[in-house]
């Protein structure tokens, strides 16, 4: 993959967050949404999963911490399009800014080594990501979280897909009375469980992912499960 392939498919990632801010707060970018807040929750649950407790004999949950990346980078693109100052990152210009730092930092990464300074860079940046929030400077803000997901193993092929099938999950939810009569529940698992498994067989397959795989994948097994 090169840079502008990613540039692309990241301002597909900010339509779509666009899209899935207005069906959950219509008018959103009128609301002053403490986004910054949110990240620093987002930031503090990959600390604990990254195993900083030097008090207790605790692991690090590497597949936690990088679902807490794909979390941060929910609101992380949602910070960024509702704040143009002193940059404007969402313009093509901008996104190429930030697809530059992604590149440099997760195109081609190597899985998690274990290594407690890798640990400790991870934990470090973030850290640092919040700094800079309250500073303003998206841009760095965007540096940091790339270097998190590098020292955690996570490529962009990954976080592509991981929140292209969350964003499919999200959406067949609406669609199937999520809040009322959808059930999250399939057959003793949880909805989340079956779309991991079918973002794990994208990637290995080489399968480009798309909402619309997903979601009809998703309505398949939906359907398989409680028609038995």
């Amino acid at each position: 993959m090169d840079q502008n392939k990613l540039a692309l498919q990241l301002k597909e990632l900010f339509e779509i967050q666009d899209a899935t801010n207005e069906k959950a707060v219509p008018k959103w970018r009128e609301q002053s949404l403490p986004w910054d807040h949110a990240i620093l929750v987002e930031t503090g649950e990959f600390i604990d999963h990254m195993g900083y407790k030097w008090w207790s004999k605790q692991e690090p949950n590497i597949k936690q911490a990088q679902m807490e990346l794909i979390d941060i980078l929910h609101f992380l693109l949602s910070l960024t399009m509702d704040n143009n100052y002193p940059t404007d990152l969402t313009t093509d210009a901008g996104t190429q800014v930030i697809a530059g730092t992604i590149f440099e930092f997760v195109t081609e990464t190597t899985p998690y080594s274990g290594d407690k300074q890798d640990n400790y860079f991870a934990r470090s940046s973030a850290l640092s990501l919040n700094k800079v929030l309250y500073s303003g400077d998206l841009v760095n803000a965007w540096y940091y979280w790339s270097d998190m997901c590098l020292q955690v193993g996570l490529g962009w092929a990954e976080i592509y897909a991981k929140f292209i099938g969350k964003a499919a999950l999200n959406r067949f939810r609406w669609e199937n009375g999520y809040g009322s009569t959808y059930q999250k529940i399939w057959n003793g698992r949880e909805d989340n469980e079956y779309l991991t498994e079918l973002v794990e067989a994208t990637l290995a397959n080489n399968v480009e992912p798309s909402i619309e795989l997903f979601t009809s994948q998703l309505s398949d097994l939906y359907r398989q499960i409680h028609v038995q």
